[in-house]
């Protein structure tokens, strides 16, 4: 589970792109088929395709625990039991579950002690107890799956989305629900740098602090947590600061292209590019946009039209711009995949 330093502040361009390379090798190699099954901070395990209604699959369903900047003793004993059971220590990890009550603890558990039955029935109880909880309806859509009822386990996902969907188990419903598309949220990036004064900080430090920051409504502090949060996979916190970042600056090419690139929603990315098309109008220079629009197009799966784009963001940018030097990379990538 994420949880070093880095997650929110102190990030270079290059390592901006990082999350954006890797999903454009796997969206143009064409790797992903059928259900893919997102481990917690690991590269995603495909399965080759469906499988047949009534045929389960073998072994456990994985455990996802998205427990953010979180550093306290739970948190810690959740990620350490998380570790036994991805060495394949099941009744270690089972054991440290059980010292917690949490949500997450109890789904854990379940996963640890998994039996078809028994654990179907333990998630479909969580379920009805909390409806709205985007980690149990995340995991009981997983093991659904495991027992083969793939058409319950796609309308829980977008259950998962309906009722959570300011939560990366959110996201990674609809990255199994897409799994053509490249996985995750794209991420913005921004012309200015990091805010000064968080290297030092822990992740849940510098979440509050960029938080604080935004509350004080500077464009860029709005923009610099917005982008936190979508660091965090809490895409609709990650839109609204955005939004406010746009409403205190409507002549702003970078803070209007932030405002519609918070929209994009895989179900729906007509949400989107319903901005931004118009905005390429008002902005034909922006290098900006030019590089969003194109990461944008590549999370559609729409190469060509990306690739396009992003040479304008290359051609258009200052040299040594943020964009820029990740328009390259992706540009770099995507050259690869030939």
């Amino acid at each position: 589970m994420r949880s070093g330093p880095g997650i929110v502040g102190t990030v270079t361009p290059r390592q901006r792109t990082t999350a954006v390379v890797a999903a454009v090798a796997l969206a143009a190699a064409g790797a992903t088929v059928g259900v893919t099954l997102a481990q917690s901070d690991r590269a995603a395990t495909p399965v080759a395709g469906a499988p047949p209604v009534g045929k389960p699959l073998e072994g456990a369903p994985p455990l996802v625990l998205e427990l953010g900047v979180r550093d306290d003793a739970e948190a810690k004993a959740l990620r350490a039991a998380s570790q036994l059971l991805d060495a394949g220590k099941r009744i270690d990890a089972a054991r440290q579950f059980s010292l917690y009550h949490s949500l997450e603890a109890q789904v854990a558990q379940i996963v640890a002690q998994w039996s078809p039955d028994a654990g179907l029935r333990g998630l479909q109880a969580l379920a009805l107890e909390h409806p709205d909880s985007g980690l149990v309806q995340y995991h009981l859509a997983l093991a659904l799956v495991w027992v083969g009822r793939i058409v319950e386990a796609e309308k829980v996902w977008r259950a998962t989305m309906q009722k959570d969907p300011d939560s990366p188990y959110a996201v990674r419903a609809a990255d199994l629900l897409h799994p053509d598309l490249p996985r995750g949220l794209p991420s913005f990036v921004p012309s200015f740098p990091d805010p000064p004064g968080l290297g030092g900080l822990t992740p849940a430090a510098q979440l509050a602090e960029l938080r604080r920051r935004a509350e004080q409504g500077g464009v860029h502090d709005h923009i610099a947590y917005g982008v936190a949060l979508q660091r965090l996979q809490r895409r609709v916190s990650a839109e609204r600061q955005f939004a406010l970042a746009a409403a205190a600056a409507p002549d702003d090419a970078e803070a209007l292209t932030a405002a519609a690139f918070g929209r994009f929603d895989k179900d729906a990315p007509t949400r989107a590019f319903s901005q931004l098309g118009p905005l390429a109008q008002r902005f034909p220079k922006s290098a900006t946009l030019r590089y969003h629009l194109g990461i944008m197009l590549l999370w559609i799966g729409d190469v060509a039209r990306s690739r396009q784009e992003l040479r304008l963001a290359v051609q258009d940018g200052p040299e040594g711009a943020a964009v820029v030097e990740a328009a390259q990379a992706v540009l770099a990538e995507l050259a690869k995949q030939k």
